[in-house]
């Protein structure tokens, strides 16, 4: 087994006491780890789990006294333990897993929180914190609901044990008594035998009277935790349906923006790759395009860093885009995307995410803890190459579902086609179990 959240089975010997109830702050969990569910008769019994794995052998051990006639009373006690037998190392493994798994769930949350990118200001850092802060909420919740579970699972395998325990001790003195009445039948030559039966018969009788009420306590203590541990589940589902929305679609900030001296917003000049006169003849050559290039890409486009932006592509529509923009605290990645949602440099070819991935990380300018704007047509589509830059860089990505581009003059914001300013883009946060 490689996940390393996953227990394995290490088979003891030594007893297992009760373990402490984590303190939750949530209800749910709370409401297994508690142990109020146990049916009253079966609370406050203290026994390990190794109970589970102790060999009683009620038949095997009148047959070795040669009472054969015995076996046939014998046998619903026999049965009465083997329903009960189970394997202490597995159900401690079941519980450990659960534990693992709140101990790593909670560590993703608190990495989380320390991601506030400091000195990153604004409507969309604030958005951006806001969305952080419900995420880390969400998975702290799924952290503490697994730790639940993880304590519920223990105590349900100790109360198991308790029972099996009181049905061995049970077993092992009608066993007792029959070995003691049988050696009175070989005393009296048979003549003791009719009576000696009688009184096997009432005393099992009896104990397995006594073992029936001791399971109808155990079902209705796994009917007691039922119900809570099915909330606890349906709770979980509605916190990984929250975090799949914030970390992948949560959209940005609304608010309007106008261009300086209080003009209404800038009108866009958006060309669409796959737009009629928009081929790539009209791409300038790499070599004469007067542009000096910081970097290549494998495809030969050229790659330009700037302190708080760079550009990908050797057009120069990617270069006006990228000298144009206004910058709003964000690393600005400028270069044309497909309609389908594919980085296109240059007009160019479909072009690996990865490669996008290299070249932001080779700009020696770019503060690595600085969320990033994708400046590239429909890159925040469902394609994901959004949420792979993410991914790959730590870093929040905010990236337009349709077409995108600025006016043609210096500090202009940029527009999504279709859409106020500010409107049209979505939020991809960084999936911190590794990628």
């Amino acid at each position: 087994m490689n996940n390393p959240l996953v227990a394995t089975a290490k088979s003891d010997t030594t007893a297992v006491t009760g373990i402490g109830i984590a303190e939750s702050a949530n209800d749910l969990a709370q409401g297994i780890s508690d142990g109020s569910w146990v049916a009253a008769g079966l609370g406050g019994i203290g026994v390990g789990l190794e109970v589970l794995s102790m060999v009683l052998d009620p038949i095997g051990t009148v047959a070795s006294y040669g009472v054969s006639w015995l076996i046939e009373h014998v046998q619903p006690l026999k049965e009465a333990l083997d329903w009960f037998a189970g394997d202490p190392p597995v159900i401690r493994s079941f519980s450990e897993t659960w534990s693992n798994v709140a101990a790593e769930v909670t560590r993703i949350a608190e990495e989380l929180g320390t991601q506030d990118a400091p000195g990153w200001q604004g409507a969309a850092a604030d958005t951006y914190r806001g969305h952080a802060a419900q995420t880390a909420d969400a998975i702290a919740g799924a952290g503490t609901l697994a730790d639940g579970v993880g304590t519920g699972v223990m105590i349900m395998g100790e109360v198991v044990a308790a029972v099996r325990e009181i049905i061995r001790d049970l077993v092992a003195e009608v066993v007792g008594k029959l070995i003691t009445w049988a050696l009175e039948a070989v005393a009296t030559l048979g003549l003791a035998t009719p009576l000696i039966v009688a009184q096997a018969t009432s005393t099992i009788a009896k104990v397995c009277n006594r073992i029936a009420d001791l399971v109808r306590k155990l079902v209705k203590t796994i009917g007691n935790v039922t119900p809570r541990i099915r909330k606890v589940l349906d709770k979980l589902g509605e916190i990984m349906e929250k975090l799949g929305k914030l970390g992948r679609r949560a959209d940005s900030p609304s608010s309007p923006v106008t261009t300086p001296g209080g003009a209404g917003p800038d009108a866009p000049t958006v060309r669409d790759p796959d737009a009629p006169g928009s081929s790539h003849d009209d791409v300038d050559s790499m070599s004469g395009d007067g542009q000096d290039y910081d970097n290549y890409l494998a495809n030969d486009q050229g790659v330009v860093y700037r302190d708080d932006r760079m550009s990908i592509g050797n057009d120069p529509e990617t270069q006006r885009v990228r000298d144009n923009v206004r910058n709003e605290g964000h690393h600005d990645v400028v270069l044309h995307g497909s309609s389908d949602g594919w980085p296109v440099p240059g007009h160019g070819h479909n072009t690996h995410p990865e490669q996008i991935v290299e070249a932001i990380r080779n700009n020696p300018h770019r503060d690595p803890h600085q969320p990033i704007r994708l400046l590239a047509c429909h890159s925040g589509n469902d394609v994901g190459w959004a949420q792979h830059v993410a991914d790959r860089l730590g870093v929040p990505v905010m990236a337009p579902v349709d077409a995108v581009g600025v006016a043609r003059r210096p500090d202009s914001i940029p527009r999504v086609r279709g859409h106020e300013a500010g409107e049209g883009w979505r939020w991809f946060l960084p999936n911190y179990s590794g990628s």
